[in-house]
């Protein structure tokens, strides 16, 4: 009885062991492509654009911490494009847009 229980018992560790190394993708590797170009900005501070194959992602620093990313948004032209999870999808051309001031009409209409 010891003899059968051992050999159950080496097989469930055998099994779990092969179950947890076992490489599982997610889908934010599946959608991670190479980057393109990054354009370098010459005249603003605190955020990078990056061009991929079906998207581009613009990510905003922290001004005050460095290194410390405060959001990341990934600019497609459909909606159907798959993009990271770790930001927010947003349809271009952009055709509609809200301002809280009337200080930020005229650059509106630049």
């Amino acid at each position: 009885m010891q003899k059968i229980l051992l050999y159950v018992f080496t097989l469930f560790i055998s099994v779990l062991l092969l179950a947890c190394c076992s490489k599982t993708t997610s889908t934010e590797e599946k959608t991670e492509e190479s980057i393109i170009r990054s354009d370098s900005n010459s005249y603003a501070q605190g955020f990078s654009i990056d061009y991929f194959e079906t998207y581009t992602r613009v990510t905003v620093n922290n001004a005050w911490q460095k290194g410390v990313v405060l959001k990341k948004y990934y600019l497609v032209q459909d909606m159907q494009t798959a993009t990271p999870s770790d930001g927010q999808k947003i349809r271009i051309p952009i055709t509609s847009i809200v301002a809280n001031s009337c200080s930020h009409f005229e650059f509106l209409s630049m």
